[in-house]
């Protein structure tokens, strides 16, 4: 016979010394019984180790089956009673592995998402873009704020005064006409306002004559003003330089001498018809 060991919470086997394991009563568990099992353990069974329940009732989970399982698994399904998990998947508008996260309201179609990773099954609603639809598309994109619902890239181009790829970045402010712009250089693709030169418009013509220069080589067509050729004025050839002012230049002869013929002609047509009887007369 061995001696029993005083740890023996109520009884032990007399012949081997060992402890006599206890059978608790249904809903209990402890070394000697004296604790209750969770009362969300299915039948109320729980092991009488621990207290864990075997099973949980519908719509709880973990070990003591205290988490209430969401109510968004598909189909109204219960979850996975040790992880909460929904084994089906989520109800249309959720995602996530307990379906607690709500898909994105701009996802098109029924709403529906990725029940993983929550990127929207159906596409993004008109005006926006991107892996769950949550960024606008530019307002700045030509028929309205429509675009890839990838790249966010606008479909039919920009707006005037605007380029890139997402019509976000502004034209140079001096651009003409209607304020466009190559969507790649920036380069005005209506020429420049006046008094202003270069691909982009940024170069003042300010020291030419007039304000007047070419704008791509800015070589002022009129000349320099007074005082600064020295200083990095570059008058246009002078072919070039002098085309308009020559061309106004014999406007203002020509005109006058024609004027001067016209009339003398005229009055040598009246002296001669006003000399004629004269000399028939003699």
């Amino acid at each position: 016979m061995s001696p029993c060991s005083r740890s023996c919470p109520k009884s032990c086997d007399r012949m081997e010394g060992q402890c006599l394991i206890m059978q608790c009563p249904k809903g209990t568990y402890g070394e000697i019984c004296e604790n209750n099992c969770d009362k969300n353990c299915l039948n109320s069974e729980c092991f009488k180790e621990n207290g864990s329940c075997v099973a949980c009732v519908q719509g709880f989970y973990y070990a003591d089956c205290s988490e209430e399982c969401h109510t968004n698994c598909r189909s109204n399904t219960t979850c996975h009673q040790v992880e909460g998990t929904c084994p089906d998947g989520c109800m249309t508008g959720y995602f996530g592995d307990k379906c607690t996260i709500e898909c994105s309201k701009t996802c098109a179609g029924s709403g529906s998402c990725d029940s993983i990773d929550g990127h929207c099954s159906e596409g993004c609603k008109t005006g926006f873009y991107g892996f769950d639809c949550l960024q606008a598309c530019s307002s700045n994109c030509v028929g309205g704020a429509t675009c890839d619902e990838k790249t966010g890239s606008c479909l039919r181009g920009c707006l005037d005064g605007f380029f890139g790829p997402d019509c976000k970045v502004v034209c140079p402010v001096n651009c003409g006409g209607n304020k466009s712009c190559d969507l790649k250089t920036q380069r005005c693709t209506q020429g420049c306002n006046f008094g202003y030169g270069g691909d982009t418009c940024n170069k003042s013509c300010s020291h030419c004559m007039e304000e007047l220069c070419d704008q791509r080589s800015l070589t002022c067509r009129r000349g320099c003003k007074e005082g600064v050729a020295a200083i990095g004025c570059t008058a246009a050839s002078s072919k070039s330089a002098n085309t308009d002012e020559s061309n106004s230049s014999s406007f203002y002869i020509v005109i006058p001498l024609f004027l001067i013929i016209a009339v003398a002609a005229l009055l040598a047509l009246l002296w001669k018809k006003t000399t004629s009887p004269i000399t028939a007369l003699e």
